[in-house]
């Protein structure tokens, strides 16, 4: 029998099926690897990042790889990508449009290239902001679900709580949205400087 933190997983995967939402993954996910399969790459992002916020130095990676199964796991993962976002970028930008002198070679040009098309358009931007901010309120609840103290009568009542809060979100969907894309409106892009 699947304990509640492994079945809260279960639905969470099987609510990422739509299209739309794979394809944000798939997107997501080939970002990180491009990162992480290069330590030239990384460092780049880890420069830019450091950069930018010198005044807030930071030894957080700016990308995490997605985990299959861990919901909050891959949570960590979603926000590290919001928060690293315009770094991100901006790297991609230095990769795939450097001038022709640069040492990157041209797979590396062309992969960055089709990155950075796929991450900036509109609908990667939507989806990616939906899934994050909706899905965010199951990050502390699949935690506590592994708890091996945990009854069942708590569990339904952390449940039970996480219901009220996504039918709240139903009723006032318009400004639900509208407070999530403020973020991207307001700076163009998505993505927060780490606090």
């Amino acid at each position: 029998i699947h304990c509640s933190g492994h079945c809260l997983n279960l639905v969470i995967c099987h609510s990422c099926i739509l299209p739309e939402v794979r394809n944000m993954l798939d997107k997501l996910k080939n970002c990180s690897l491009f990162f992480q399969h290069s330590p030239k790459r990384n460092k780049l992002l880890e420069l830019i990042v450091n950069k930018k916020l010198k005044d807030h130095p930071t030894k957080c990676k700016p990308l995490l790889q997605l985990c299959k199964t861990r919901w909050a796991e891959r949570h960590n993962a979603y926000q590290h990508f919001y928060q690293s976002y315009t770094f991100i970028v901006e790297a991609l930008e230095m990769i795939g449009h450097g001038s022709l002198f640069s040492d990157w070679d041209a797979e590396n040009r062309s992969a960055a290239q089709q990155i950075l098309s796929s991450i900036t358009t509109f609908e990667f931007i939507l989806v990616f902001l939906m899934a994050y901010q909706y899905l965010s309120h199951l990050s502390g609840i699949t935690i506590q679900l592994q708890s091996s103290t945990l009854d069942i009568i708590e569990a339904h009542g952390m449940i039970k709580s996480i219901k009220v809060v996504y039918q709240r979100e139903r009723e006032n969907m318009e400004v639900g949205f509208k407070a999530t894309l403020r973020p991207c409106c307001e700076n163009g892009r998505p993505g927060r400087s780490y606090s």
